[in-house]
């Protein structure tokens, strides 16, 4: 990076910060700090309002607004991808905004990278999750989190399990986050008083309360991640699935850890890490019998419970259905 192109990169990074630090922009842009004091000297010799405060950092003047910054060809086409995957995993309501953003960012666009971004959209289309519906989650409770989140406010809800058992908590946010095609909730549970992981759309009902909490004191929502992926224990799984299931695997591996695979005859050896055997197995019955366990042998005995578990249970409708009659 040359220093014109430099000075415009802190220039972008001041007007999206409220106040940005010359030591983080020394690492940034691995320089010395002593190169962004002459930098931003330069900015503002030139006559760009920027301010400058010791123990606060540089800042756009108040009052004082500077023209939209242009897009790189890459950088607006970045955009475009993302917001193909976008529209995939979010609901209406967020889809809509970000087709407003589009239209603002397009609006920024030179004549041919213009028509450029136009043809693109009609001609990419992104169909990684075609076969799996929007994620469910409710637009309002995504909205009172991001204000508990930004405003570090506790939140009220009541809660649904996967067994319907229904409970109230008390919550300190910690971060959104989103996989297995659900939004997530973490947070630090009173009522547990430990982290914990609520899926949104089993929040039946949500409000952000006065009270506020020290944020510092928590784990960030990149400390709790890095933590849950030290204390999981992973299993590898090897698997034999069948030329015949193999489109329908293809939709899910990931959210299941997908690692790897290996074409052999007949189908794939495909290898997973696995946290939960109870989940991974049941995924493995849906496969029927398209799919065979390689390693380890034990998860057979997983699958012929789930399998047992069935059997009994259809056995006994049948009964109760010829006893009605």
């Amino acid at each position: 990076m040359n220093k014109t192109e430099r000075l415009q990169a802190i220039l972008h990074v001041i007007q999206t910060k409220r106040t940005v630090r010359a030591e983080d922009l020394a690492v940034r842009f691995n320089v010395h700090i002593r190169t962004i004091y002459r930098d931003v000297n330069a900015l503002i010799e030139a006559g760009l309002p920027i301010g400058a405060e010791a123990g606060r950092g540089y800042f756009i003047l108040e009052g004082h607004y500077l023209p939209p910054v242009m897009f790189t060809k890459d950088e607006a086409f970045s955009l475009l991808l993302a917001g193909k995957f976008l529209r995939r995993r979010t609901t209406e309501r967020f889809q809509k905004a970000f087709d407003t953003a589009s239209e603002k960012i397009r609006a920024q666009l030179r004549g041919e990278l213009k028509d450029e971004w136009a043809v693109l959209d009609e001609r990419i289309r992104v169909d990684v999750f075609a076969h799996q519906p929007a994620p469910p989650g409710n637009d309002q409770h995504i909205d009172t989190v991001n204000n508990a989140l930004a405003q570090n406010r506790v939140l009220y809800f009541r809660y649904k399990t996967a067994d319907e058992t229904e409970s109230r908590r008390q919550a300190e946010p910690v971060g959104l986050l989103y996989y297995a095609n659900v939004w997530h909730l973490i947070a630090w549970c009173r009522l547990r008083k430990d982290y914990r992981d609520f899926r949104l759309d089993r929040v039946l009902e949500i409000e952000m309360l006065n009270e506020t909490f020290a944020p510092e004191k928590r784990l960030s929502i990149s400390q709790y991640v890095t933590q849950q992926q030290r204390t999981d224990q992973w299993t590898e799984v090897k698997l034999f699935i069948s030329d015949t299931m193999y489109g329908y695997m293809q939709n899910s591996r990931y959210s299941m850890g997908y690692v790897s695979e290996v074409k052999c005859e007949g189908g794939y050896e495909v290898l997973f890490t696995m946290t939960s055997v109870s989940h991974f197995s049941r995924w493995l019955l849906m496969m029927g019998t398209h799919v065979r366990v390689i390693e380890p042998l034990w998860l057979h005995d997983e699958a012929v419970k789930h399998v047992q578990g069935l059997v009994k249970q259809y056995l006994n409708d049948n009964a109760a259905g010829t006893n009605s009659e």
